[in-house]
């Protein structure tokens, strides 16, 4: 197909972060099982406003992505539907 480019997040023009709507259903292509304590940390954050304090290398952005796939049911829609919105900050 003479004139087609294939235009990834990474390739675009527009940034990392551009994607098509397919791109981002499929964004992973690995699977993490969850370690236990991580589920229990996951399971008191969906109950109540949690703060996780734990080492380096030890999951926390991990839970923060299960937490956000949980709750993402929650951010979709418009934000003048009262749809709610997530915001992720890491020092790094």
């Amino acid at each position: 197909m003479a004139g087609l480019q294939l235009v990834t997040p990474a390739t675009s023009p527009m940034g990392p972060f551009f994607g098509l709507p397919w791109q981002q259903e499929a964004i992973h292509d690995n699977i993490y099982t969850p370690r236990k304590y991580q589920v229990e940390l996951l399971e008191a954050a969906l109950e109540r406003n949690t703060i996780v304090c734990l080492n380096t290398d030890s999951g926390k952005t991990f839970i923060a992505v299960l937490l956000t796939k949980e709750l993402s049911h929650q951010i979709r829609g418009s934000y003048q539907e009262n749809a709610k919105r997530t915001v992720f900050l890491v020092n790094s």
